[in-house]
């Protein structure tokens, strides 16, 4: 018997589905989704002090960003409440999107509007994940230009910071082992 599965579209340091399947192990990317009238901010206040990514609409219908469809078994969807903080600065929403002829529905967190700060800036290894997430999935070079442009700062907890920089390393070799 199959198990209910949901999609979620990534857009941050999920991108990279080494990040993401060691938080829940199904999860399988199914395709990249461009979002068309969003762009990628890192202005999520985070518990850690520091800017997470959000969907921001700035109104523009030039813009655009990028997330990637995954499938997730259902009986991991709390887990993946809880690490993105639903109902503590993220918010669910479902969006539709088109991928090869077929309208998907995902669900998306998305910042709660008391959650954003636009002072805030993104930590070198949250930065790092998300750019590592898109050159995997061979997003636009001007995207991922974007996203490198982002001023980030060293994290100040050592700890945390060897922690994250392992992960970093392990989303490096999978890129290079993938020719990205």
């Amino acid at each position: 018997m199959a198990l209910a599965r949901f999609i979620s579209l990534a857009y941050g340091s999920n991108l990279h589905p080494y990040r993401l399947t060691q938080r829940v192990h199904s999860a399988t990317p199914i395709g990249v989704v461009p979002v068309p009238g969003k762009r990628l901010a890192f202005h999520k206040k985070s518990d850690d002090g520091s800017g997470k990514c959000l969907f921001y609409e700035p109104g523009g219908t030039e813009d655009l960003m990028y997330g990637v469809a995954y499938e997730i078994d259902m009986a991991e969807k709390p887990i993946l409440d809880d690490l993105e903080g639903l109902d503590k600065g993220y918010n669910e929403q479902q969006v539709s999107f088109s991928l090869n002829g077929v309208t998907h529905h995902a669900l998306v967190y998305v910042a709660a509007s008391t959650h954003i700060d636009p002072t805030l800036v993104p930590y070198t290894w949250y930065k790092d994940m998300v750019v590592l997430g898109a050159r995997y999935h061979r997003l636009p070079a001007d995207y991922i230009a974007k996203i490198e442009a982002v001023v980030a700062v060293p994290d100040p907890n050592p700890k945390r910071t060897a922690n994250r920089a392992a992960i970093v390393e392990n989303m490096r070799a999978i890129n290079a082992s993938q020719g990205v």
